[in-house]
């Protein structure tokens, strides 16, 4: 038997978990390592562990309530999730954080309460489609005005911000679906416009105030202002770019930084958002290759919301992904040292392993849309059945309903 180690259901396993100590297979008492220390679990490799027969595997005790949600003899250092037990999750309430995010009376999260019904109000979605419509014309004039005489109007970005915090009060989940959305058009003020969405999406999982949300949500309005600047031509080639166009796209950030360097009227953590939020933990991202401690948080933070909205979205070159290809991308790469692993982690609640509005296949054979988030149950999410037997109209909170599994994702429909 290995000293510490504990037996558990391979189904246990939570998808999206870093490992910090082995996992071994838990048919034997000579048990065979499976998973080393340091990977990130993946549906492919909970799928790969159970076509070869594994049911049981052996988790570290002190690993174990990360990795599964049960309780063991106390966390090793790095993030922990403690989840909610479905018995004990009541609508009504707020949602809460787990204990090693920022969390203070001034969170904006206190004041988002979980959805009393699972299903959609139709009015609420039409209303929140309008809004978005609205911010959408107001975030191209802005751009446009930009474009033009190189000037901002802080007020009108600001009343954006303003409204987008006002709407994720509202309903956490219709507003993530919206930001989330394929950029298929109106390249780039439709793609700062949803990455500000969903990095107010993040940020709100992570503890932050509405006063920080609010520089974090213009920081990604205005963050790729500058390839308004970009000639054209550039913008719509087809295929690789030659070193001397590709050296005028990554000059865009300077754009914008140059605009706001001298405004009083726009925070600093927007200002550093805007520039900084395409450079990379591990020095590898632009303009001037920052590092880590380099990096302002709001810029990771947006950095992550700019990244996944842009690998499921086309572009000339290719085609968007899947979204659930789209996260385990991201987790890769912040293996690799890309991102910030608390703030994938706080996509993962925002949105689910599995994207709101992406669609799944169950353990049944039923196919499935996925309509609402779980926050720390992130693999387990609110579907709505969308083929198969008694599939009229069927909500299902997979948090409750640990039969049912999700087997396979696909592509993401309209809201």
């Amino acid at each position: 038997m290995l000293a510490g180690y504990i037996k558990v259901r391979l189904s246990q396993l939570r998808v999206g978990a870093q490992l910090r100590a082995p996992i071994y297979d838990g048919r034997s008492d000579r048990p065979q390592l499976l998973l080393a220390a340091g990977v990130m679990l993946s549906l492919g490799q909970v799928e790969l562990l159970k076509r070869r027969g594994i049911s049981q595997v052996f988790v570290h005790n002190e690993e174990l309530e990360r990795v599964t949600g049960r309780p063991g003899a106390g966390p090793m250092s790095g993030f922990r999730t403690v989840p909610l037990p479905a018995r004990e999750r009541k609508p009504g309430v707020s949602i809460g954080l787990p204990p090693t995010w920022k969390e203070n009376s001034a969170s904006l999260l206190r004041e988002i309460e979980r959805p009393v019904e699972l299903e959609r109000d139709l009015s609420v979605l039409r209303e929140f489609e309008r809004s978005y419509d609205a911010s959408l014309t107001t975030t191209k004039n802005v751009f446009a005005e930009f474009a033009h005489d190189r000037k901002i109007n802080s007020a009108v970005v600001t009343r954006v911000a303003e409204q987008q915090i006002e709407q994720i009060v509202q309903d956490a989940d219709l507003y993530v679906s919206l930001g989330i959305k394929p950029v298929t058009e109106g390249y780039p003020s439709r793609h700062s416009l949803q990455t500000s969405m969903l990095a107010v999406s993040i940020g709100t999982i992570m503890g932050l105030s509405r006063v920080e949300l609010l520089e974090l949500s213009t920081g990604c309005l205005l963050h790729d202002a500058g390839m308004m600047l970009v000639p054209q031509h550039i913008l719509k080639h087809q295929g690789p770019l030659s070193p001397a166009d590709r050296y005028e796209v990554l000059k865009h950030p300077l754009h914008i930084a140059n605009a706001l360097s001298r405004r009083n009227d726009i925070p600093y953590a927007a200002k550093a958002t805007a520039y900084q939020i395409h450079e990379r933990l591990n020095g590898s991202g632009y303009p001037r290759k920052r590092q880590h401690p380099q990096i302002h948080m709001f810029a990771r933070i947006g950095a992550v919301a700019d990244t996944y909205l842009a690998m499921v979205s086309p572009r000339n070159d290719r085609s968007g992904l899947p979204p659930y290809t789209a996260i385990e991308k991201l987790l890769h790469a912040t293996r690799a040292g890309l991102f910030d692993a608390t703030v994938v982690r706080a996509l993962l609640h925002a949105v689910s392993l599995f994207p709101v509005g992406s669609v799944v296949t169950l353990n049944d054979g039923r196919s499935a849309r996925v309509s609402r988030a779980n926050r720390e149950q992130y693999d387990r999410p609110v579907v709505e059945v969308l083929s198969g037997w008694n599939s009229d109209a069927q909500i299902i909170d997979l948090g409750e309903e640990p039969a049912l599994q999700i087997v396979g994702a696909g592509e993401a429909l309209a809201v």
